[in-house]
């Protein structure tokens, strides 16, 4: 018979783990058992450290049916997902450190490949692809993840219409000056930490109900030599209704939450180099950005005067804070109805940016035919660009 879960007392498993898995909780009755035995069955020495942030719903009386000595469930000295997992970090034993959340899957096999290559390399850092899924819809098979062939691969029962390939193949010790592209991963749940790295960069997530992650995830994609690992590590569970992630995210108060991160991350991003900077514009100006202004200008709850203040605190000023550092040549890039929209929305000239908005929805004949003759404009300047580069090396090559 399993020994009792441990309710913040010492644990009873012998020796200090090599892993500690930190899973903050928060009424998630209906999924943390799913989530704890796809932990505690991954074959690796590990501790699991739940912090329960004031659940409702019987999720402690879960976590601690599981009966397992491994798994240590602790109340949230504060609330929040980002301050309960630093929580969770402050108390790991492990020499290395990974995060999961209650609701989620973590495949088997998954912790064994992220530790592997960590012992191998020394690298500080190992990261694998995650792939989200409905709930409600099926789990893939235990026997079908990186378990079952032993080394790094894609996972077979991944749709590839669900699957993130952030990773395409093995590599170890690789920095963001190796490849910027890392930095376009900022998830905490798909990866393992050495927690003696985690510790001397002082990593913890923001006090923030949405995207509390980015920021630590940034900073530590920035400083660390990381392992990639091809495998799918992660399974995300997509809710939908009242109080899930998955529905909020959709919001724009989500939007307006995540913006504020965005802007503590830009700093940390926009200073690493030019070619992490090229990257990080282009992620946020075609798709991240966008998407912010484009559903808080459109949202009718945030058209009425007696918000503009908020809007312009929470909307305006820190867009033009972020803009300023991003690459002019992105920037230059972008059709010009989606420039006039973010320079209007930065500037705080909300109405005139719900209107270029619009315009850019709906364009006129007239608006079809300016920005046909701009993206002739841009075309003519890349190529120029491009002839300038080719001068200058053919009249620096002996």
């Amino acid at each position: 018979m399993n020994a009792p879960v441990s309710n913040g007392g010492p644990l009873s498993t012998g020796g200090t783990p090599e892993l500690t898995v930190v899973v903050p909780v928060h009424d998630v009755a209906d999924w943390i058992e799913e989530c704890l035995r796809s932990i505690l069955s991954q074959g690796v020495d590990l501790e699991v450290v739940v912090v329960d942030d004031g659940s409702a719903d019987g999720t402690p009386a879960v976590v601690a049916a599981v009966g397992d000595p491994r798994v240590r469930l602790v109340p949230a000295d504060r609330p929040g997902g980002g301050p309960a997992r630093n929580q969770g970090a402050a108390l790991a034993r492990g020499e290395y450190l990974a995060f999961a959340d209650g609701d989620d899957v973590v495949p088997p096999g998954a912790y064994a490949v992220l530790l592997r290559t960590l012992r191998e390399s020394g690298s500080d850092m190992s990261v694998g692809n995650f792939v989200r899924f409905r709930d409600g819809d099926q789990v893939p098979d235990d026997d079908a993840g990186p378990a079952a062939a032993g080394t790094a691969g894609p996972d077979p029962d991944a749709g590839a219409e669900r699957q993130t390939r952030h990773v395409t193949r093995a590599r170890t010790g690789v920095t963001v000056a190796d490849e910027p592209g890392l930095i376009r991963n900022r998830a905490c749940w798909n990866r393992v930490f050495r927690r003696s790295f985690w510790q001397a960069h002082d990593l913890r997530f923001e006090d923030s109900s949405r995207s509390n992650d980015i920021v630590a995830m940034a900073r530590a994609t920035v400083a660390a030599r990381t392992d990639l690992v091809p495998d799918v590590v992660y399974r995300y569970r997509q809710r939908f209704g009242n109080g899930s992630m998955s529905t909020f995210g959709a919001t724009s108060e989500a939007k307006l939450v995540y913006l504020a991160q965005e802007r503590l991350c830009a700093p940390v991003l926009t200073g690493a180099g030019p070619r992490v900077r090229t990257v990080y514009s282009g992620m946020l100006l075609r798709s991240y950005l966008w998407g912010v202004v484009s559903t808080v200008l459109a949202d009718p709850d945030w058209a009425a005067p007696e918000r503009a203040a908020e809007l312009r605190e929470r909307l305006a000023e820190p867009l033009a804070g972020i803009l300023r550092g991003l690459s002019p040549e992105t920037f230059a890039s972008l059709p010009r109805a989606r420039r006039q929209v973010f320079t209007l929305a930065g500037a705080g000239d909300l109405p005139a940016a719900r209107e270029a908005l619009r315009r850019a929805e709906f364009p006129t004949r007239g608006d079809r035919l300016v920005e046909a003759a701009d993206r002739l404009t841009r075309r003519a300047a890349l190529l120029a660009a491009r002839v300038l580069v080719r001068a200058r090396r053919h009249v620096m090559t002996p």
